[in-house]
């Protein structure tokens, strides 16, 4: 191997580990930001891990315990437990597949939908009014920055 070879594998293995370590401590930041405000309202749910389930089975119309936990890289135990807190609340059900008995979908309730709805509705009027002391300058590039971000991640 080349030095020059060698000198881009060590620069591209520094930055793969800068990217990790911003990326780490950015998702739970972003989080914060935008739900932050709703940890202690009406709209907060015992687990950041319960609105992100919401989300994922509103967009994907329904889905099965085991395939939720391995995107959200949640133990099933625990993964159970949420959906359990979930049932309970009466913001999603349980419904057996009609092609496979074996298959138990997980799937919004009405009431899982509305809750949802709010939600969203609150968090863009709050993103709004904090975006509001953002420059042109600076919304056009977070909106390209985010552009970006989702383009490089969509390849991962």
């Amino acid at each position: 191997m080349t030095q020059s070879r060698v000198k881009r594998n060590e620069i591209n293995d520094t930055m793969v580990e800068d990217i990790i370590q911003r990326a780490i401590g950015f998702m739970p930041n972003l989080y914060k930001r935008i739900y932050g405000p709703y940890d202690k309202s009406e709209f907060s749910l015992q687990s950041r891990h319960h609105l992100m389930i919401m989300r994922i089975i509103s967009s994907e119309g329904s889905m099965t315990v085991s395939n939720l936990a391995k995107i959200i890289a949640c133990p099933k135990p625990q993964m159970t437990k949420l959906v359990n807190q979930l049932v309970e609340s009466g913001l999603i059900n349980r419904n057996q597949c009609k092609t496979d008995r074996r298959v138990i979908n997980l799937v919004l309730t009405e009431k899982g939908k509305v809750f949802l709805q709010t939600v969203n509705t609150h968090v863009k009027e709050h993103l709004k009014q904090r975006f509001a002391v953002l420059t042109t300058e600076e919304l056009s590039a977070m909106s390209n920055a985010l552009g970006t971000i989702q383009a490089i991640v969509s390849k991962l």
